[in-house]
Parts: structure tokens; sequence; C-alpha cells
């Protein structure tokens, strides 16, 4: 019967989004920051609790509310967003594919929540939306990127340049995460998702003041030996 819990929690994950957007729709006029994030964490939550799924978190020391950062985990599954949402409990806002704004009721809520859409088939367009994300951290909200820029087969693929450039161009520390197996507990492109135990690493910053352009490479090649470092 596998499938059949497997088929419910796709369903409840379709439904979960919209009745959560909506309620964040709802929210904004009231609040910009707080009260959309709360209904945000509440939807990471219950979805996960409804999968049957059970986040174990390494590091959550390293999540520090008070100073701003840019969040950056390898990418794998469908699930990850609602498991990093419901992992930090800080105001989380991401950078996300400007095709997801077309979304009725998802693209609404996440564009008035403040979230940031990127276009990285137009770099002017792209380096627009990096420095918005730069705004957005240095007001308080922290912003988590997916530097490899989609959902990885296995392993982790190359990292896109566009984060760190935002983070030596504000002097942001970079939090690297872990996601060990979230691909075995939701298949890459499935909202079909089992129950297990989804671990999430957090791990401490990278501070980006003490890199430079010139060594973003480094920067580049740091911060992904911390997230495959937990992956091994």
């Amino acid at each position: 019967m596998g499938w059949l819990r497997r088929s419910f929690n796709g369903i409840a994950f379709v439904i979960s989004i919209v009745i959560g957007a909506v309620l964040c729709l709802c929210a904004i006029p009231i609040s910009r920051i707080k009260l959309p994030t709360y209904f945000m964490q509440a939807w990471g939550k219950t979805l996960l609790r409804i999968c049957g799924i059970r986040l174990a978190i390494e590091g959550i020391e390293h999540v520090d509310p008070a100073r701003p950062c840019i969040y950056m985990s390898n990418h794998e599954s469908t699930i990850d967003i609602p498991v990093l949402i419901a992992a930090l409990p800080v105001d989380l806002r991401f950078v996300y594919k400007r095709s997801l704004g077309w979304v009725p009721f998802v693209g609404w809520a996440i564009w008035a929540m403040g979230m940031v859409p990127i276009d990285r088939a137009n770099r002017s367009r792209a380096m627009v939306s990096l420095r918005k994300a730069g705004q957005r951290v240095k007001s308080g909200l922290p912003v988590l990127v997916f530097p490899e820029g989609t959902r990885a087969k296995s392993g982790i693929l190359p990292f896109k340049k566009g984060g760190f450039r935002l983070a030596l161009a504000n002097k942001l520390d970079i939090v690297p995460i872990t996601l060990v197996n979230s691909q075995q507990l939701c298949p890459r492109n499935s909202l079909m998702a089992k129950p297990g135990t989804l671990h999430v690493v957090i791990h401490p910053r990278v501070e980006a003041s003490q890199y430079s352009e010139s060594t973003r490479s480094k920067l580049m090649a740091d911060v992904r030996e911390r997230i495959a470092s937990a992956k091994s």
C-alpha cells in the first residue's frame, strides 16, 4: 500500500501549496513579513507531518536571525523548499525561477512576500535580481539560494556564480546547508514523498568578507566542500 500513501501525499502536497499561498496572500495586508512567515512555516511543518517525514537537524546553533546572511543548500528534491522553510527559524525568503511567478496563487504569493525572481537567460535581469536579493538581506530578511541552480539527479552539480557574486558584493556571510537524503524520500521530479527521517546539516558561517572577486572560485570551492562533506 506504499504507492497509495505516496499518491495521497502527492495530492496533499498540491492542495497544501494552494492553501498556503492563499493564507500568505491574506496575511500580507496585515503584516508583510512576520505573519506570512508564520503561515509559510506552518505549511512546511504540516506538509512534512502529512508525508510522515521527520527532520533531524544538526547545527541549529549556526542560525542567528540577528545576523543577515545567505543560506545555500544542495538541491535534490521537490520537498527541499518546505524542508528548509520548516527547519530554519527565520523570516526566510528565496530566489526563484522567474517562470514560477506565472503559477496561479503560488506565483502571486511569492512575489507579494518579497521573494526574488531570477531570469537566468537574461544576464542584465539576473544582475538586477541579485541586487534586489542583496537589499532583502541587508533589510534583515535572509535569502535562500540553491547554488546548483536546479535539482541534481545524483551528487552535487557545479555551482552557479550568482549567489556568490551576491555575497561578495554585499559582504554577506554564507551559511551552507546539506540535505542528506531528500531524494530518497521524494524523487527529483515527483510530489510523491514517503515517510522517513530527513537529515538537515547546518554548517558554520563562511564569511564572504574574507574573500574578494579575484578569489570567488575559492569561496565557491569552500562552500561546496562544506556541503559535500556531510553527503559522504
